[in-house]
């Protein structure tokens, strides 16, 4: 009598098996509000006062610094969309990306704020921006976090 023992490849901790097929929509629908979050901000910045702390006045100056890091994030979010939409390596590298921009963002735009003391002077922009930071140390980890571990089955 004998016994047949299957065998498997040895599988990365905490990645899915390729065999698994996971939803990515609700990562792509994270992606395309961090894109369209990205240019709110940006039309809310430069098309509206909404954006201005009388008491920091190099606020707007800090602010303008940052229109190409926020260009590079939205379209990282918006070829992550796509990749995944069409479940291509690229959409997980491009999410990746996305999502570590995003924390990298909220960490300086927290360290601005600490610094100026803004979160002693709240406003609506402050609690705007104070919304921003929470969705950069939460949803953007949790992408990042999701898109590697379903990389294999994601065909990255």
């Amino acid at each position: 009598m004998t016994i047949d023992v299957p065998t498997a490849e040895p599988q990365e901790p905490g990645v899915a098996q390729a065999g698994a097929s996971p939803d990515p929509r609700p990562v792509i629908v994270l992606l395309v509000l961090a894109a369209i979050g990205e240019a709110s901000y940006w039309g809310t910045f430069f098309g509206t006062d909404a954006m201005v702390y009388p008491s920091v006045p190099c606020f707007r100056t800090f602010d303008l610094s940052f229109p190409a890091a926020n260009l590079w994030t939205t379209l990282t979010a918006l070829v992550g969309a796509a990749g995944l939409w069409r479940r291509s390596s690229t959409g997980v590298l491009s999410g990746i990306l996305c999502g570590s921009s995003l924390v990298y963002l909220g960490l300086v735009d927290v360290a601005f704020n600490v610094g100026n003391a803004m979160y002693r002077q709240p406003n609506a922009a402050i609690y705007g921006e104070m919304f921003v930071n929470l969705t950069s140390f939460t949803l953007a980890p949790y992408v990042i976090w999701w898109l590697w571990k379903h990389r294999a089955s994601l065909g990255a």
